[in-house]
């Protein structure tokens, strides 16, 4: 998990760094973020104290995935 975890905040970092010029665009992202997060636990709940953890493995690495897709080089 702390893996995919580290992919996940170095993409974010990396978009957000790409956007320094563009408030609007860094704080829609930064809202998307916060929204994909909560919604993340939310669905991988098992029940009220339960996570399944495989389930936050494999949605943060999707997440990754699409801010990955984000970054110019």
């Amino acid at each position: 998990m702390a893996a995919q975890d580290a992919r996940l905040n170095k993409a974010y970092q990396q978009v957000m760094g790409q956007l320094a010029t563009d408030p609007s665009k860094k704080d829609a992202l930064r809202s998307e973020q916060r929204s994909w997060l909560k919604k993340r636990d939310y669905d991988c709940k098992l029940d009220h104290q339960t996570i399944n953890s495989s389930c936050i493995v494999g949605k943060t690495a999707a997440r990754a995935n699409e801010l990955e897709k984000m970054i110019r080089f």
